[in-house]
């Protein structure tokens, strides 16, 4: 499962910490004698919240909202060996959670893809 996390200081003693847990299902359509392809996905999500204080890294505070994402993008393959080829894309997902929580993020993935695609 995709993580992304940020960590905040606050107070020089106490940490939060969010993170967007995410899991879709991606569909991917590569145009026709391209080095390049368009992604759509759909998905759960979990946005996590962490404080603990600096000190003795004592959880103060250990709370997560369950919902659901969208996300499309755009990526290229930027090698490719004899059985695998690497992969770099960038995306959007926008992601609403329960009570009407909102996040939008924008990020890059570099991915392995096993086995690589047939380019005949």
């Amino acid at each position: 499962m995709p993580v992304v996390s940020i960590s905040l200081k606050i107070d020089g003693n106490v940490i939060n910490t969010r993170m967007l847990e995410y899991i879709n299902l991606t569909a991917r359509k590569y145009p026709k004698n391209k080095n390049y392809y368009y992604e759509g996905a759909i998905g759960f999500s979990r946005l996590r919240q962490k404080t603990t204080l600096n000190d003795n890294y004592s959880v103060l505070i250990n709370s997560s909202i369950n919902g659901f994402g969208i996300s499309g993008g755009i990526g290229t393959s930027i090698y490719r060996g004899k059985l695998y080829e690497f992969l770099l894309n960038g995306y959007f997902t926008y992601n609403l959670f329960e009570g009407g929580t909102k996040v939008f993020l924008i990020g890059y993935n570099l991915e392995i893809m096993l086995p690589r695609r047939n380019t005949k």
